[in-house]
């Protein structure tokens, strides 16, 4: 895995302002949790967290995630829920403090950040962080330069047996509207079921 210290070079971060502004508990590149995926890239990119609605959280296990549920439903003014996570799998929390809403993913628990990112479908949402360390592959990075949106290898093996053609069209679109453009692989899935 790859550091990103280039990329502090440019503007160096002195407080993660959401979670410190909302008193949540910090995650930690050891051990978890850690925040992967969009919010992880958002404040790479931005190295503000003020606009970033969506922070999820992942957890090595059960009881780091319960844990942390628990110091989570802890803070001033939050509003804590209870439900299914937008990609429809396992039982998550969630805690809306203010416009931010942190979302503890309580599924795909492992040992290490990489090991979930792994599973994910976009290689540009491969990226982890506790808010002052991140880690991505040298490939996502150069995505991420480059503003290319690809599949995982993970995503690609998973659409060989089935996918929900809505959420990925979703997903789609969202990363386009940031910016990324499909790759040749992705164009061809495009065309073909969408």
């Amino acid at each position: 895995m790859l550091g990103l210290e280039k990329w502090f070079a440019k503007k160096p971060i002195e407080k993660w302002t959401v979670l410190d502004d909302c008193n949540a508990p910090m995650p930690k590149m050891d051990g978890g949790p850690w925040i992967i995926g969009g919010a992880a890239l958002e404040f790479l990119q931005t190295r503000d967290f003020q606009n970033t609605r969506d922070i999820d959280y992942f957890f090595k296990s059960y009881s780091q995630f319960s844990n942390y549920a628990t110091k989570f439903k802890r803070i001033k003014g939050a509003k804590y829920d209870s439900g299914y996570d937008a990609h429809y799998r396992d039982k998550n929390y969630t805690i809306t403090v203010g416009e931010h809403t942190f979302n503890l993913i309580g599924f795909g628990f492992a040992s290490t950040a990489e090991i979930i990112a792994d599973s994910f479908d976009f290689t540009v949402c491969q990226v982890w962080t506790d808010g002052r360390i991140y880690e991505c592959s040298e490939r996502t990075l150069n995505d991420i330069e480059n503003k290319i949106l690809s599949f995982t290898d993970t995503q690609k093996r998973a659409m060989q047996v089935t996918y929900d053609l809505k959420s990925i069209e979703g997903r789609i679109r969202k990363y386009r509207d940031k910016g990324f453009e499909p790759d040749e692989q992705m164009i061809e899935f495009i065309l073909k079921y969408l």
